[in-house]
């Protein structure tokens, strides 16, 4: 470019911004905010950043070059115990009165209260770039994998060729650091543009995410010239903000997740116990009571229901027999195609675990009375359940991943359970549990010897018993012999 008298040789420099003491008690400026990069500038195109308060200089220059050495003594500025100038605000403009600064943290605040989910979230963070900020276009932008796009732009009725200068950008990521460009010789911006601000936005690696981008241009509606250091800084609190907005949306979302896939498997109470202390997840070894339940003659009612009907039919069935799970505090095992599996106490300590592994049964068998009046027609035999529940000595752990929880037990204990399950088509009981569940049950829970069983599987016998009554209800056996194919007994206990 050519140089003239009224277009002096540009110099490149550092601008580091030094707040004074008494500045950075009152806000507590982070280390971010006080750093402005400047490049670039005709010599006496500086800005100078004073504290009218305390006198106290704002700016220290390592090149001033000859054109700003003049500039200066033409201001009359005076140095500091640094070498760095003092100049007057009266030599530089006037800054933001305590109406529009008052105003610029209200519209912060306003802005702070508005969800990141928003979708005018952005627009209304471009449009503050404006009102109040002052600066005659803005812009919101994106950075991902080295290229900008725009998500967001307000600028009034200027010209729609008007973008944000691609050169801006990438110095203000690579310095991830506030960029601010004065025009004076009205060609290194456009010949329209008088300064531009970038303050770049950090995600949570502390990487570009995007940016604020602002321009004030020449007859634009707001008179000043070049950018006042006040200006900078709310560019930056934008940024900061949206910034902030997004690593809490991001958060949330992540929180929101994690409780959903808790929820998918604990009750609403441990989920609450599990947020405050995410290591009650590890693995541990402790008593638990299993419960496994299932559809007895599965394979004739989807054959005579269909695809269709089958999966609503099961998907209802595992919806009220989940309710009874969590209604008493238990923990969801698993699904397996036309039952489930649950466990109490674990992760928590629920001392009446099997009391409380009882009365979830005792609710899952009173459901399919009601099953039966809206499918027994349908599914062209009458619908029943077995449930299996034994109490022991378990490994409790998570085997999935951070994508798909598998929170479970592991041991012997699982398996007799679910043999014990089994064991209800050949006994017709609709419950049936282990004596180690059953000397763990109140007198509430009434039982009834049923056989001491060699299970598949299980080295020792086990003696199993009939619920006939959890608290106020009742609970009969089956009276269908064609589930009781072979017996159970082996012997009888002393």
């Amino acid at each position: 470019m050519p140089h003239s008298r009224s277009s002096p040789k540009l110099v490149r420099f550092w601008c580091n911004v030094r707040i004074s003491s008494a500045i950075r008690q009152r806000f507590a400026y982070p280390a971010r905010f006080l750093e402005l990069d400047l490049w670039e500038f005709p010599a006496w195109d500086i800005p100078v950043f004073v504290d009218n308060n305390t006198g106290g200089n704002f700016m220290d220059c390592i090149d001033y070059g000859d054109g700003y050495a003049q500039h200066l003594q033409s201001l009359g500025a005076t140095r500091d115990e640094y070498g760095a100038p003092i100049i007057a605000s009266s030599a530089i403009g006037r800054s933001p009165g305590a109406s529009t600064i008052a105003t610029w943290f209200e519209v912060l605040t306003g802005l702070a209260r508005m969800p990141a989910s928003d979708p005018e979230y952005l627009s209304t963070a471009a449009e503050l770039l404006l009102v109040p900020g002052g600066l005659d276009a803005g812009w919101v932008l994106s950075h991902q994998d080295g290229h900008w796009h725009v998500v967001r732009a307000a600028a009034g009725e200027l010209d729609d060729e008007l973008r944000p200068r691609l050169d801006v950008l990438r110095r203000a990521a690579r310095e991830q650091a506030t960029l601010y460009c004065g025009n004076s010789s009205r060609q290194q911006l456009a010949d329209d543009v008088e300064a531009v601000i970038c303050a770049p936005v950090l995600d949570a690696q502390q990487n570009v995410s995007g940016a604020f981008y602002g321009a004030r241009v020449i007859g634009g509606v707001n008179a000043r010239k070049s950018v006042r250091p006040l200006e900078c800084l709310w560019v930056q609190l934008l940024a900061e903000q949206v910034a902030a907005a997004e690593l809490r949306r991001a958060a949330e979302a992540d929180c929101a997740r994690h409780r959903v896939m808790l929820q998918q498997i604990f009750a609403p109470e441990i989920v609450s116990l599990l947020e405050r202390d995410p290591g009650l997840l590890s693995s541990q070894t402790r008593t638990a009571t299993i419960l496994f339940m299932d559809l007895w003659r599965s394979t004739a009612i989807a054959e005579q229901l269909g695809v269709e009907l089958t999966h609503e039919f099961l998907s209802h069935l595992m919806d009220c027999m989940t309710e009874h799970v969590m209604r008493h505090g238990g923990v969801m095992i698993d699904y397996f195609g036309d039952g489930l599996s649950a466990m109490w106490n674990a992760p928590t300590d629920q001392p009446d675990h099997a009391l409380r592994a009882c009365r979830a049964a005792a609710g899952m068998q009173a459901e399919i009375p009601t099953f039966n009046s809206e499918w027994e027609e349908l599914a062209g035999v009458t619908i029943r359940i077995g449930i299996g529940i034994h109490t022991g000595t378990v490994s409790v752990g998570n085997s999935g991943s951070r994508w798909h929880m598998k929170y479970g037990p592991r041991g012997q204990v699982v398996s007799a359970a679910s043999r014990i399950e089994r064991a209800t088509r050949q006994s017709g009981e609709a419950i049936l549990i282990s004596d180690a569940t059953r000397t763990m049950l109140p007198a509430n829970v009434t039982c009834e010897y049923i056989e001491r069983a060699q299970l598949s599987g299980i080295q020792d016998p086990v003696d199993l018993y009939g619920v006939r009554q959890v608290d106020e209800m009742k609970l009969a056996r089956s009276p269908l012999a064609e589930f009781r194919n072979v017996p159970l007994t082996t012997t009888r206990p002393n």
